[in-house]
């Protein structure tokens, strides 16, 4: 114990001297590394940087050669501050990074690279650029912060972003044209809610999601949220809140909904940091049935703890 406060100690006194808010003595590649995802039909994968203690100027993203078992620092691209969670759209070479500052910013990317790299970076530039110097990113609802790519029958390929204001804005892959799903408000990302809170005309009631999960099965997406025990259910086929899954009944006022995993049978493995378990969840039955805004009590196969 006296080890202990010895150690907290020292914590405090570094915690307190002044510092300037970037320091250029940082000279590692990974000070917060925040998602992997791999570049289909190779060994190569992309990581985020995301930058959050601000020892870097920006952000960045970076590759891990998973063949090498090496970190390619060569490759180091310097990108946007907290894009915690970038999308590879393998068939477009492109990235796409939402940086929680109302922008979706949009990178190429290039395999081999050049120089000798095993992939390079550029940005993408976008038109008509929102100015001189943001020249590769459009705008979307406050805060996006996590994005899927969708192949829909009735709109073809879409991006759909979750925004932790509480809404889903879809933008058309080809053309990079965001609809607009919600004509009352300024914002044009649709209001994710549910019965049991369609009746509020204004407000947010899924303020603060933050991630997106999707299941190829039912083509449907899930979006969550640490800071309640509700998942809402989207359906970019018709562009539509299709309802929302509670787990009230489970956790009460205990929240912590961290992400969501699906495989073949149809079970989702859903981690609940507020029970401290993985709960395992039968989802054969959440499909897009043509009925909007239900409110689905999950059924459960099973609590890991």
């Amino acid at each position: 114990m006296r080890q202990l406060i010895i150690i907290v100690a020292c914590f405090a006194f570094i915690a307190c001297e002044e510092a300037p808010l970037f320091s250029g003595t940082y000279d590692g590649a990974l000070n917060a590394p925040s998602s992997f995802s791999i570049f289909p039909g190779t060994d190569l994968a992309l990581i985020s940087n995301t930058n959050i203690s601000l020892q870097e100027s920006s952000g960045s993203i970076l590759v891990y050669d998973m063949n090498a078992q090496m970190l390619l620092e060569d490759t180091r691209f310097f990108t946007t501050n907290f894009g915690a969670h970038p999308l590879i759209d393998e068939g477009r070479e492109r990235i796409l990074i939402p940086d929680l500052d109302k922008y979706l910013r949009f990178y190429s990317y290039s395999i081999p690279g050049q120089g000798g790299a095993a992939i390079s970076f550029a940005q993408e530039v976008i038109s008509p650029a929102i100015s001189n110097t943001l020249t590769n990113a459009i705008e979307l609802d406050d805060i996006p912060s996590d994005i899927k790519l969708i192949d829909t029958q009735n709109h073809g390929e879409l991006y759909v972003v979750v925004s932790q204001l509480g809404t889903i804005t879809v933008i058309d892959a080809d053309t990079l044209t965001v609809m607009d799903l919600n004509e009352k408000d300024r914002y044009e990302g649709l209001r994710l809610t549910s019965a049991l809170t369609i009746g509020q005309s204004k407000g947010f009631p899924a303020k603060g999601v933050n991630r997106l999960f999707h299941d190829p099965d039912s083509n449907l997406l899930f979006a969550t949220s640490g800071s309640s025990n509700f998942v809402y259910i989207f359906d970019p086929e018709h562009l539509e809140n299709e309802g929302v899954l509670s787990f009230l009944s489970i956790s009460g006022t205990t929240t912590g909904i961290r992400a969501i995993a699906i495989d073949s049978n149809q079970q989702a493995y859903i981690a609940h940091a507020g029970l401290e378990s993985l709960l395992v969840v039968d989802f054969s039955s959440i499909v897009d049935n043509g009925i909007s805004f239900e409110v689905i009590e999950p059924s459960i196969i099973k609590m890991i703890p």
